[in-house]
């Protein structure tokens, strides 16, 4: 339905902010110094930044998405 269906990009969409957040110029500008640019920032920045909700959240979608459609 066009709810779920809506839900799902408004998660798709947040993971892939973050994981072009690195490609932001102000990004690149910190990071050209010690990194290529797309490489993460750091392992700290990323383990600090909500990857284990925004996977649940991804997870719990796609459970919704595979009841509706009646699969597991």
């Amino acid at each position: 339905g066009k709810a779920l269906a809506e839900k799902c990009q408004r998660i798709l969409d947040e993971r892939t902010r973050y994981a072009a957040w690195v490609f932001e110029i102000q990004i690149y500008d910190y990071n050209a110094r010690g990194a290529i640019l797309g490489w993460p920032l750091s392992v700290a920045w990323f383990g600090g930044s909500g990857w284990q909700d925004r996977n649940e959240a991804l997870f719990e979608a796609a459970a919704e998405v595979a009841a509706a459609l009646g699969t597991k």
